[in-house]
């Protein structure tokens, strides 16, 4: 499938942003992980055996579950992060490196992934490819699998350019996400609005489930 000029758009400013590096620092990686986060409540509950990370950037949260799984799917548009990925954690025989088109995982086969997860990167996507990848979340998965996204709750400026909401958030909301993820094929098992810089419910988690018959 090719990207839309939307979606290029989105990969041309993140490929060229200092994002990546700031997101690596400490303070930003515990905002994720650190004492009884949102994040980390919902992460709980998927199993990290065989695992993809959508939108991996350059690796930040791979070290907090790699040591659990046994394979791990790096996915990103990006090269230089794949490359950095690699650089940050070596050759490994779990380890898998996947730099995408930025609107599918067709290089991955179906039903062979226990959990799929994305943090602070969907916010961005153009909501076609949000349902692209809510289809393709399953189609990978196994019976039962789990998915974790962090996502827009922004539906206001439908027609704005992401760059024009607030923090860079795309256009989404709790009720669509959930519709697509229906009419995808996975099931809504929760879904909790969150805060982010001072915007109240600005983006939301949601746990998804491929269902097991």
């Amino acid at each position: 499938m090719e990207k839309s000029r939307a979606t290029q758009g989105i990969l041309d400013v993140h490929e060229n942003t200092r994002y990546y590096d700031d997101a690596a620092q400490a303070e930003a990686v515990a905002l994720f992980w650190n004492g009884d986060s949102a994040f980390l409540k919902m992460f709980r509950k998927l199993k990290c055996d065989a695992i993809v990370e959508l939108a991996v950037g350059k690796g930040r949260h791979v070290p907090m579950y790699m040591d659990r799984a046994s394979k791990v799917v790096m996915v990103d548009a990006l090269a230089q992060n794949v490359a950095a990925c690699h650089e940050f954690l070596g050759d490994s025989p779990k380890l898998q490196y996947y730099v995408n088109n930025g609107v599918d995982l067709s290089e991955l086969p179906d039903a062979s992934f226990d959990s799929l997860f994305s943090y602070d990167a969907v916010v961005h996507f153009e909501m076609l490819d949000v349902w692209s990848y809510l289809k393709e979340t399953a189609r990978i998965l196994k019976p039962g699998g789990r998915a974790l996204y962090h996502h827009s709750n922004y539906s206001e400026h439908p027609t704005h350019v992401w760059t024009q909401n607030p923090h860079n958030r795309n256009f989404m909301s709790n009720a669509i996400f959930q519709h697509l993820a229906d009419r995808a094929g996975l099931i809504v098992l929760e879904q909790e609005p969150i805060h982010w810089g001072h915007v109240e419910n600005l983006d939301s988690l949601t746990l998804l489930e491929k269902p097991a018959g």
